[in-house]
């Protein structure tokens, strides 16, 4: 905007989207207002300010309130699944926390928007004030309204952004509720997997008790049965070979304990020796791929050290 004071003209240059039907409606309120015949020789030159700013504001209200009601809605799926109106779906409860963050995204825009229009409207009404001050009293009359409305639209930005950052508060609280019910629900799941594991464990014990009832007669009756024992004619007669199946049972045996108590030691020797074999195919295909002048003898050489490292591991285990 620019004033010429001696010609007494004032221009503006206004930018708009091309769908924005704000434009249009402040040129028809300017329209309207120079039509008038009580109309000012001096109108104000901030009043395509005021008027522009006017029809921002209220164009904004259907955003806010289509926020608000997304915001509402939201809220009432989140209460009624804390009151247990609605069963704990993860999916809902997925889809609704998504919904939540959308809309304090859209907060966030809004309220970044407000605070730029605020300082907009707090410089047009700065100087607008310097204006008066420099016009005299009955041009300071007739700026007056502008003035006024200037500062309403002040205020009124500044209790906007309340309500915006009060909308994100309640989202806040919402959303904790949504992650305190899928924890709870997750709590819950741990404990119905927990008790049947109980379950589960004390079935264990049953089994192994009546393993260890039966298990001695079982032994004796197998050990009685053999053809080393002989009870026929009333008498109990032992064959001289019966110490083949303590030779054969007792080492079998120890052998049985000593692969249990060394099982994981196997497990790491036999993941050393898979690694040790695999170098090992490296180093020969690089060792077939090595020209005659040994520009790669380095990457040879360091393979080679790293089949040392495996056999010194395998042997520390053994």
């Amino acid at each position: 905007m620019s004033v010429d004071r001696i010609t007494n003209v004032t221009t503006y240059i206004v930018v708009s989207g091309e769908d924005d039907h704000c434009i249009e409606i402040a040129k028809k309120r300017i329209e309207d207002a120079f039509s008038l015949p009580t109309v000012d020789q001096s109108p104000d030159p901030f009043l395509v300010h005021h008027i522009i700013a006017h029809e921002s504001f209220l164009q904004s209200k259907a955003i806010i309130t289509k926020l608000r009601h997304r915001l509402y809605d939201a809220l009432d799926n989140v209460d009624a699944y804390g009151k247990g109106e609605k069963s704990l779906d993860r999916v809902a409860l997925r889809a609704l926390t998504n919904e939540l963050h959308l809309i304090s995204q859209d907060a966030d825009s809004l309220v970044s928007s407000t605070e730029m229009g605020t300082m907009v409207v707090e410089r047009m009404s700065a100087a607008h004030r310097k204006l008066m001050q420099e016009s005299d009293a009955a041009l300071k009359n007739a700026f007056s309204l502008v003035g006024d409305s200037l500062e309403q639209h002040v205020q009124t930005l500044h209790a906007r952004r309340r309500w915006l950052l009060s909308y994100k508060s309640r989202k806040d609280i919402a959303m904790n509720l949504v992650f305190n019910l899928v924890t709870q629900q997750d709590s819950e799941t741990n404990m119905s997997i927990a008790q049947a594991t109980k379950n589960d464990s004390a079935a264990m014990k049953t089994i192994a008790a009546l393993t260890m009832v039966f298990l001695p007669a079982t032994a004796v009756s197998s050990f009685f049965g053999m053809a080393f024992f002989n009870g026929q004619g009333g008498s109990l007669t032992v064959t001289s070979n019966w110490w083949i199946f303590l030779a054969i049972t007792i080492p079998m045996t120890l052998m049985l304990l000593l692969i249990w108590l060394r099982w994981t030691d196997i497990l790491n020797v036999l993941e050393i020796i898979g690694r040790s074999t695999h170098a090992g195919w490296e180093l020969v295909r690089l060792r077939s791929r090595l020209p005659d002048d040994g520009s790669d003898r380095t990457r040879v050489d360091s393979t080679s050290s790293g089949n040392s490292s495996l056999e010194k591991d395998v042997s520390k285990i053994v």
